[in-house]
């Protein structure tokens, strides 16, 4: 026997195979039977009922409607062919059938939703179970009910929509972290078209958008955030959404084509020369969004580009949605103890991110990272457990594993790419915090980026066993920075000359002259 397909996303419907059931006559009566099909299997007390849909009725008036109800559902019901008991009628209480075949397509949403719980915190995604999540939220056609609004209905519109949004908020989460960016964009936008007033989806939607190459169509969401925020609110955007809709007009001035008529001087030198070199750093980061951590040394003399590719490569993370902080290290013989690492936690500590720490850091080590960077202490909410103050080589080997261990815990909340610049002048306490984290950022999402001047970290002894302890432990994207091509050397001063080529026997000249260093040419 086929089942009664019961849909409720989007309005009410009754079908059976390919046949429409005719409908039930009452508005009152549809939304009965809905009550009554969300609630399948549950004996419910007519007293009840009587509440929910009549409450401004005394209780003998309100249970004589509720019995005339009940007699119009048995009357449709009545209808369809085949032996099936839809509802238990008892004297006492009403229920849907557990035993009934049907299926209740909200039912089926929240099963679904239910089974896939362990999709929030699964490193390793499998593309069966996006497939399958992606099926579930199909089910969602529109609000439940849609154009009633009793008050179980409204309440339940709220609460469905609300996993709804979440369940589109793991599909972006899951679909960035496999590289489908196409298909993070779909849902972020379903997100915006549910929710148009949250603007950390409207956020995503243009970082999405750019990421693809579509700066054009990250600037008109942007302009629709507004827009709605004006009519509903009468907000503008805040300052975050505000601050990427800048930096996706410079990103776009800054990729601009040349024109007949002369470029003004550029305020940065676009990156040419190292698309090889992002390329496989671009691996490393992708393959940490799904949970499989590592790490990129970027290894150069000065003046060769070190510093510009971290920061394009942050750019190139943000859009992916990393929180990304960075530092660059001191003298080494200058520099306090943990000085590095203190630069890195405190960047990322904003307060949303505290809150997490609390649920994820012992107490006894926020508090010990509270003695290196005071911003932790506002996550400490209670003293610790009283315990004997290490001193030496104890006390920092504590102060390491606090560190290591909190920041673990951050790449949990958000994807984490950390970036240390001038490695060679790293202290050795923040050298053993990088060697220690790296041991155990494979099963995370956080990335190391590392630079150094080769010949300067190869005459500390330290740093170069860090450097490879990490590339034993991680094989990470190792990325040795060549002099400049003629090629690149052309496009370097096609823009510096604002638009201007030059020939192919000038920029050779200029990399013998300059030996390639994009610095000197």
């Amino acid at each position: 026997m086929q089942p009664l397909e019961v849909t409720l996303f989007g309005g009410f419907a009754l079908r059976r195979g390919a046949d429409v059931v005719p409908p039930i006559a009452s508005r009152v009566g549809r939304s009965l039977f809905a009550y009554l099909a969300v609630h399948q299997g549950a004996a419910l007390p007519r007293e009840r009922l009587v509440h929910e849909f009549w409450p401004e009725l005394s209780e003998p008036r309100g249970r004589r409607r509720l019995s005339h109800t009940l007699w119009q559902l048995q009357d449709a019901l009545s209808e369809l062919p085949g032996e099936a008991s839809y509802l238990d009628v008892g004297t006492d209480t009403l229920a849907f059938g557990a035993s009934a075949p049907v299926t209740v397509d909200v039912l089926e949403f929240e099963r679904g939703l239910d089974d896939l719980r362990h999709l929030r915190t699964v490193a390793d995604l499998r593309s069966r179970d996006l497939l399958r999540l992606e099926q579930v939220v199909e089910l969602y056609r529109g609000d439940l009910l849609d154009g009633h609004y009793e008050p179980w209905v409204r309440a339940e519109q709220e609460r469905l929509a609300q996993r709804y949004l979440d369940a589109l908020a793991v599909l972006v989460d899951m679909a960035k972290r496999l590289g489908a960016y196409d298909d993070a964009l779909v849902y972020a936008r379903r997100i915006t078209h549910q929710d148009p007033l949250r603007e950390d989806a409207h956020r995503e939607v243009m970082r999405l958008s750019m990421l693809l190459g579509r700066p054009s169509e990250a600037l008109r969401q942007y302009e629709r955030c507004g827009e709605v925020l004006a009519e509903e609110l009468g907000a503008a955007p805040s300052a975050s959404t505000a601050e990427l809709y800048e930096r996706i007009l410079r990103q776009g001035r800054g990729h601009a084509v040349a024109t007949a008529e002369p470029e003004p001087f550029p305020e940065r030198i676009p990156l040419v020369g190292r698309d090889r070199e992002r390329a496989a750093a671009l691996e490393v980061v992708d393959a940490a969004l799904a949970g499989r951590g590592g790490a990129v040394l970027v290894e150069g003399d000065p003046g060769l580009g070190k510093s510009r590719l971290l920061e394009e490569l942050a750019d190139d993370a943000g859009w992916r949605g990393f929180a990304v902080t960075a530092a660059r290290a001191a003298d080494a013989g200058r520099a306090a103890p943990f000085a590095l690492i203190r630069q890195l936690i405190a960047a990322t500590l904003t307060p949303l991110r505290l809150e997490h720490l609390r649920h994820r850091v012992e107490l006894v080590w926020l508090a010990e990272v509270a003695r290196l960077v005071p911003e932790a202490a506002r996550a400490v909410t209670e003293p610790p457990p009283g315990e004997r103050r290490l001193r030496g080589d104890e006390g920092a080997q504590r102060m390491r594993d606090a560190a290591v261990r909190v920041l673990l815990a951050l790449t949990d909340i958000d994807p984490l790419l950390l970036v240390a610049d001038d490695l060679h002048g790293a202290d050795p306490d923040s050298l053993g915090v990088l060697a220690d984290l790296a041991a155990r950022l494979d099963e995370h999402r956080g990335v190391l980026l590392l630079a150094y001047r080769a010949e300067e970290a190869r005459q500390r002894p330290d740093v170069w066993q860090v450097v490879q302890d990490i590339d034993r432990r991680l094989r990470p994207a190792r990325l040795l920075l060549a002099p400049l091509d003629v090629f690149s050397i052309g496009e370097v001063t096609r823009v510096v000359a604002r638009g201007h080529r030059i020939e192919p026997a000038a920029a050779a000249r200029l990399g013998q002259e300059t030996g390639g260093n994009p610095l000197f040419v």
